[in-house]
């Protein structure tokens, strides 16, 4: 696509002015919103015409209609491939092409399979790639301010829903439901094209600029940056998170599965201590560097030329990756205070325990990319002898506010209804290994009013089949959870937790989970003791009369050269009923994990209900795989059939057993080979 001059102009000018960054924010919104006539708040609309004029029950379209959605995620890799190739603004420009015409020509189905079709070819381009176009642009651009500028874009999702049912119910009335989807493709190519073509620059390098604006330093030619950003650069995604039949909207990044595990980039490194003594000064600086990329230094030791570090890891789901930054800030503050040094040991702490110790020999002559000759030992809790440590100040808060998109999907009542809510999460430590985590939301708009509420089985307590009670009576501001835990380590490989909390929507109570993890083990041996009592639906501090004791034991075994996963989990579940879950997953090297499982109780079919039995397969993708930075939250995309009463598992934050997930030699070397 050959560059005009007025193009030219038209970016410099504003370049000027401001930062053009947030010109690519507004365009991206544009892309998130003209999706719209591909996303469920907009199809629910023509879900009753379409199925009325082909003569389609309702299960025949929103089992056509998950097909398709499923279908269009395992297509987006190639998308993925065309945008690393060609970049956002030529990817942005043939798919909001493609998209009208995709549009239009759904007007025209005729039948069962083109109609299936066409669900999957929208659901492809405007769900799929016109999300990830967008998002991979503001990725490119923003850096410290990501988070920011990709809540800004989202907005374009929550006005969509506002806007694009009701211009979709107008025209079907208007003009009939087939001409109504032309004008929504005609609409899409006058609202994207023109932003698109003359204001979407992919890279800020494209414009001698770095993300958030920085200028690109003198000493560094166009095309290394340029290198440096391409192998950044693979491509980003939208992903949903899947309930039963409800759903939350959740943006990421990054995606690159079992490839090649890429190091760390490397890092400049300031002198920022006052210290008179050499060696306070190297560990204060080590401390400031460090917490710029969210690793926080409790302790350090110098002895001779042997370097001991533990280190709070608040960014890498990769551990070798927490080793290699701090390996590339320990070489070069060394190198400038001129200390000496031969060995590196870091061991990672999490929740004041620490987990598994990583050294390698000779730093000033390590290889920056590669740290295949680490040694992976076990921690042996010395950090008391440490000669630094952090002053720790307690209580520490941690909060965050982010848009909560919920859905129920395929309703007996409603093919779709859906809410906006905006969420408080909130941290508190008391102490490393005590805190208090809280969600509190507050309804901005819904259409769960219209939802029925329809009884499941008449034999077993309504410990999940209430959910349309708890979306209808709860008010403007809930709470969501609130759960205090308090982490102990026993020993090595014994670790405890007490809690106690509104653990979800729908239950509260108190419990203890007990996990054995060896450190040469690949199993581990998880047990968890739960009272709860069911809250009330307005999810407040009130509880109704059912309480229940649940509990599990899981067996997990993780084969680190196949990263395969199998987790066994024997318990009484919510409703009483007594029984197993088989788990089977396979974890890539990058963090990307997808698998299946089933729930087998003591209860009969007819006491079940539909469905027989409770089994859906999911994928958790960290963020680390979305964007060129690093991240330690995961998305959840899971599918289950039907949401019953039968195998129902109590829903906490952080789970001993899979919380507890990076001390074992077995899950370091994982990442080594």
């Amino acid at each position: 696509m050959s560059e005009s001059p007025f193009r030219a102009s038209l970016v410099r000018r504003v370049s000027q002015r401001m930062f053009y960054g947030w010109v690519i924010v507004w365009v991206a919104m544009l892309g998130i919103f003209a999706s719209g006539p591909a996303q469920s708040h907009t199809f629910s609309v023509f879900i009753g015409p379409i199925a009325a004029e082909l003569g389609l029950s309702q299960t025949a379209m929103a089992s056509a209609y998950g097909l398709a959605t499923l279908v269009a995620a395992f297509c987006l890799p190639l998308m993925g491939r065309f945008l690393d190739r060609v970049g956002a603004r030529r990817m942005l420009s043939v798919v909001a092409l493609v998209f009208g015409a995709g549009c239009a020509a759904f007007g025209l189905a005729g039948g069962m399979i083109w109609l299936a079709l066409g669900f999957a070819a929208l659901r492809f381009l405007g769900q799929g790639s016109l999300m990830l176009g967008s998002s991979n642009m503001v990725s490119q651009w923003f850096s410290q301010q990501r988070g920011f500028a990709l809540g800004l874009m989202a907005l374009g999702f929550a006005i969509s829903m506002a806007v694009h049912p009701t211009i979709a119910k107008w025209l079907i009335d208007l003009v009939g439901w087939r001409e109504a989807w032309l004008w929504l493709g005609i609409s899409t190519w006058v609202l994207l094209l023109p932003p698109v073509l003359f204001f979407v620059v992919s890279k800020p390098e494209d414009v001698g600029l770095q993300p958030d604006g920085v200028p690109i330093p003198a000493d560094i030619g166009g095309s290394q940056a340029a290198t440096e950003a391409d192998d950044e650069n693979d491509f980003t995604l939208s992903v949903s998170k899947i309930k039963g039949n409800s759903f939350d909207l959740m943006l990421s990044k990054k995606f690159n599965f079992n490839g090649p595990r890429k190091s760390v980039k490397p890092t400049q490194v300031r002198l920022v201590s006052q210290a008179t003594n050499n060696k306070l000064a190297f560990y204060q600086n080590i401390l400031r560097n460090l917490e710029k990329d969210d690793l926080f230094l409790q302790s350090a030791e110098l002895q001779g030329n042997d370097l001991k570090l533990g280190i709070v890891n608040n960014k890498y789901n990769d551990p070798i990756k927490v080793f290699e930054h701090t390996k590339l800030v320990v070489e070069d503050l060394s190198k400038d205070q001129k200390i000496p040094l031969s060995n590196l040991s870091v061991t990672t702490i999490n929740s004041g325990m620490e987990t598994g110790t990583i050294t390698a020999k000779a730093i000033n002559r390590l290889n920056r990319d590669k740290i295949g000759y680490a040694k992976i030992v076990e921690p042996k809790n010395d950090t008391q002898d440490y000669d630094f440590q952090t002053i720790l100040s307690f209580p520490e808060f941690y909060n965050t506010i982010e848009p909560e998109f919920i859905y129920r999907y395929a309703d007996p009542t409603r093919f779709f209804a859906g809410g906006i809510d905006i969420q408080l999460n909130s941290e508190i430590k008391f102490a490393s290994d005590l805190y208090l985590t809280t969600a509190i939301s507050y309804q901005l708009t819904n259409s769960f009013e219209r939802l029925r509420y329809y009884p499941d089985s008449p034999y077993l307590p309504h410990v999940r089949t209430d959910v349309v009670k708890y979306l209808n009576n709860r008010p403007d501001l809930y709470l969501n959870s609130m759960q205090l835990d308090k982490l102990q380590k026993i020993s090595n490989g014994h670790y405890l937790k007490f809690s106690a909390g509104m653990y979800e929507m729908m239950f509260g109570g108190y419990g203890v989970e007990y996990l054995w993890k060896p450190f040469e083990s690949n199993l581990s041996i998880g047990v968890s003791l739960y009272h709860v009592k069911q809250r009330d639906f307005e999810q407040r501090f009130r509880f109704s009369d059912y309480e229940v004791s649940t509990g599990h034991t899981n067996f997990i075994y993780f084969h680190p050269y196949s990263g395969l996963i199998m987790d066994l989990s024997i318990g009484k579940y919510l409703a009483g009923d007594k029984g197993y879950t088989l788990d089977l997953s396979r974890r890539f090297k990058s963090g990307f994990k997808m698998g299946a499982y089933f729930t087998r109780t003591n209860i009969s079919k007819i006491e079940y209900g539909e469905g027989s039995f409770d089994k859906g397969f999911y994928f958790e993708m960290p963020f680390s795989i979305f964007g060129a930075d690093e991240s330690k939250d995961i998305t959840k995309f899971t599918v289950q059939p039907l949401t019953r009463d039968g195998g129902a598992k109590l829903k906490t934050k952080n789970p001993l057993i899979y919380s507890i997930s990076s001390g074992s030699r077995n899950d370091y070397s994982y990442y080594l080979d």
